[in-house]
């Protein structure tokens, strides 16, 4: 239940995420002094998994040389889960991936809720979308019609935009993962169809959220990803057809398309992300001639 609600929570609510969270720390916490050898023995041999606590480590050295000694705690409290998390998914694998699928699928659901929060209250007329957030009574994030002003992106109402946006390039990518490991068998239409809607609402919510990070290192994971699932999957069998260079150029041509022909024709063709980049131009111009102290930002 606790995976669950970490899952579900994670794009939706920083609360359930929490509790969840701190659930999970606990057990963890009993099952690593209850079983302290046999526990560091699984933490060295997952080396993949547990090297993820050495960030936290990395950050605690770099106390040494922060002036707030404060901040840097809060700081260490705030990602906490790096520690904690590895070590909870060593600790309890085996029932990690006996429902993966579960756990995946509140994830991808939870990111749905979120994207159909952020299309409807977007798309509606802002008294209308002001009415429904104060109706919620403090379940949603307060209401600013951004896209008034499309340069600051648009209005989240579950969790704040950036991380709902880095969110839902996670979600994509375990989208994919998910169908990958269904061609091993006939996929039957209804995965079809889920797998194509979610990855259409959520690609569809990335590009007009606005959170460019998020944007660009999903261009860039896309093109990993690309590289990686045409290497394993396609290229054995084009390179029957069109030989090897042939193969590499098919390859060549996706990756352009991906990363260049398509961001182009988004940027020109849809507002909401015309102008967070234009916004974009605008904050580096400022930072390259040093006016930036001297405006105010928010206007």
């Amino acid at each position: 239940i606790l995976w669950i609600g970490l899952f579900f929570g994670l794009p939706l609510s920083k609360g359930i995420a929490s509790v969840a969270l701190i659930g999970i720390i606990i057990f963890t916490a009993v099952w690593l002094f209850a079983r302290f050898k046999p526990a560091i023995y699984l933490i060295w041999q997952y080396k993949g998994v547990s090297v993820l606590i050495l960030l936290p480590f990395a950050y605690l050295l770099g106390m040494v040389h922060t002036e707030n000694i404060k901040r840097g705690f809060d700081f260490l409290y705030i990602i906490n889960a790096l520690l904690a998390v590895p070590i909870a998914v060593i600790a309890y694998r085996k029932q990690l991936f006996k429902h993966l699928s579960t756990y995946i699928w509140s994830f991808l659901l939870s990111l749905w809720v979120s994207c159909l929060g952020v299309l409807l209250l977007n798309f509606i007329p802002h008294h209308t979308a002001a009415n429904i957030v104060q109706a919620a009574n403090g379940l949603m994030l307060p209401f600013q019609a951004q896209s008034q002003n499309p340069m600051f992106g648009l209005y989240s109402p579950f969790i704040d935009r950036l991380h709902l946006c880095n969110m839902l390039v996670l979600g994509v990518f375990t989208l994919f993962w998910w169908y990958v490991q269904r061609l091993k068998r006939p996929v039957q239409p209804s995965h079809q169809v889920a797998f194509f809607s979610t990855l259409l609402l959520l690609v569809s919510t990335i590009a007009i959220l606005g959170g460019r990070a998020g944007q660009i290192g999903f261009v860039l994971a896309l093109a990993v990803w690309v590289i990686v699932f045409y290497k394993q999957v396609i290229h054995i069998r084009l390179k029957k057809r069109l030989g090897k260079t042939g193969s590499i150029a098919v390859l060549a041509i996706t990756l352009l398309v991906f990363m260049v022909v398509v961001p182009y024709t988004t940027s020109k063709t849809i507002p909401a992300v015309y102008y967070r980049y234009e916004q974009l131009r605008w904050e580096i111009s400022m930072l390259k001639s040093g006016d930036y102290q001297s405006v105010n930002y928010t206007e």
